[in-house]
């Protein structure tokens, strides 16, 4: 999706993902100081942790961040295949 003003185009997805590790910080910051009602903590909680985890991958190269993924999803496979049984349509997980 993107707009034209002035004659530019401008995608708004990047503007969007565009934020700096000044921004990310502001954002934590605002979150952390205001008041979160109970209903919506959750859905705070999980804000913050994604915040974090972006100001987290700023420190980063791309090529750490694309090997870390890649480990992740190895890591993952392995271990749902190995600790789920399928038995009469229902999963088991072993604990």
């Amino acid at each position: 999706m993107g707009i034209t003003t002035n004659g530019k185009q401008r995608i708004i997805e990047e503007e969007v993902t565009q934020l700096s590790k000044e921004d990310i910080e502001f954002l934590l910051n605002i979150i952390t100081n205001s008041m979160v009602p109970g209903k919506y903590l959750s859905l705070g909680n999980i804000v913050v942790q994604k915040l974090q985890n972006q100001l987290g991958i700023l420190g980063r190269s791309k090529t750490e961040v694309m090997d870390s993924l890649k480990k992740y999803k190895q890591n993952s496979n392995n271990k749902v295949s190995k600790n789920n049984i399928v038995k009469d349509g229902e999963l088991w997980i072993k604990d």
